[in-house]
């Protein structure tokens, strides 16, 4: 009797109805939408982060970090490391030499710092964070030096000319060699176009006369939750001298950001809900107690209060579940539509400036979508049994007075 009721009472003010179906339904959809779309933001800042690093997780000599030069150096994997660097959770990896340096063209010379990678393994992932716009990338074979955009205007030097190269080898001594240039980069970090160059490890090897010796190893995990027992087999591999450590903890800014925009995710659903809340009450309060003389009658003819509440509660819950399924629908669409990115590279520079991607992508999370919904089924309880409950208290003979 009371569904039916309930279901009755819902069609028989449509316009009021599809109100608050409505209303309902946009405030999901935007709730569910700007959160989509601020995670999306936070995982490509957090990606480009991880990138730029690079890798979830690096080792170095245990002073490194604080003294980043060719003196804080160590061998290259043994079997032991590359048994742990093998596990199916680690994606990918890669062994570097990065220490300061000098670079001098004919007019100008510039605080850089030298990169020996191993070309086949890092530019074939495409995540190390360039593209080549002039001449080419550089490979195992090659005896050439790869530098950015912006490091070759300050140089005053282009494609094809010779710089010069100086740091400190390995014995301590100047080392200094000229390299030519086979190609020039660019990236949407212009601060890193400026300071970094790239040469095959071991050609970096053979400069500062650290055959087999290597500055850091930087891993990728396919699986996020195994980055601390891969943090504690890898350190365990390595040695007491090695230090092993997660992008959390070498980069303290990254991880304090992340936990800053998990905060502003919080703020966009709170001010979304209350903003909700607001008209759900609203419209709740004033379609219960604009009925109070239909109140009254069924409280006249013997109905129990409770089956009154039961019955206004019911039908507010109803019209809260089309909504929700109405909105969730929407939001579903609307992300679909939006499922390639969207193209702010006409803003890139600035949104560099915050370690974020050109590229805008939705991040769908089932714990937040989950959250939503009940939040909404919550405040939809509370805002119609709480009215619903005055009503049902009050006298049919005044209740039936009250037009």
């Amino acid at each position: 009797m009371i569904s039916r009721l309930a279901w009755r009472n819902l069609w028989r003010n449509k316009e009021r109805s599809l109100l608050m179906i409505t209303a309902v339904a946009i405030a999901v959809c935007a709730m569910l939408f700007m959160v989509a779309m601020t995670r999306g933001f936070m995982q490509g800042i957090l990606d480009s982060g991880i990138n730029n690093l690079p890798g979830h997780m690096q080792a170095h000599a245990a002073q490194y970090l604080d003294d980043p030069s060719i003196d804080h150096r160590f061998s290259i994997p043994s079997e032991a490391t590359q048994s742990v660097l093998d596990d199916p959770s680690v994606a990918r990896w890669f062994q570097r030499i990065k220490v300061p340096a000098v670079v001098q063209s004919e007019y100008a010379s510039q605080g850089v710092t030298l990169l020996g990678i191993e070309p086949d393994r890092e530019i074939q992932d495409q995540r190390l964070g360039y593209r080549v716009v002039e001449g080419e990338n550089i490979t195992s074979q090659s005896n050439g030096i790869l530098i950015g955009a912006k490091l070759a205007e300050k140089l005053e030097t282009e494609l094809g000319k010779r710089i010069v190269l100086m740091t400190q080898s390995g014995n301590g001594a100047l080392a200094e060699r000229g390299y030519r240039i086979v190609g020039v980069y660019r990236t949407t970090f212009a601060a890193k176009e400026e300071a970094e160059v790239y040469l095959p490890l071991n050609q970096a090897q053979s400069l500062l006369e650290v055959p087999n010796q290597i500055s850091e190893i930087a891993l990728f995990t396919s699986d996020i939750g195994e980055l601390e027992r891969l943090q504690d087999a890898l350190q365990s591999a390595l040695g007491a001298k090695i230090e092993v450590l997660r992008w959390d903890q070498i980069d303290e800014y990254l991880s304090a950001s992340m936990k800053t925009m998990s905060g502003f995710v919080f703020i966009i659903v709170a001010v979304v809900f209350l903003t909700l809340s607001f008209a759900l009450v609203n419209t709740l309060i004033m379609a219960i107690f604009e009925r109070t003389p239909e109140i009254g009658l069924l409280l006249a003819l013997g109905l129990k209060p409770r089956s009154v509440v039961a019955a206004l509660t019911l039908e507010s819950m109803v019209m809260i579940g089309i909504g929700l399924v109405v909105g969730n629908a929407l939001a579903q669409g609307i992300l679909f539509g939006f499922r390639d990115g969207i193209d702010l590279s006409s803003v890139a520079e600035g949104l560099a400036m915050a370690g974020a991607s050109p590229y805008l992508s939705a991040q769908v999370n089932a714990a937040d979508w989950l959250t939503t919904n009940l939040l909404v089924l919550l405040l939809g309880l509370l805002t119609s049994w709480w009215p619903a409950r005055r009503a049902a208290r009050l006298d049919p003979v005044e209740a039936l007075q009250k037009t």
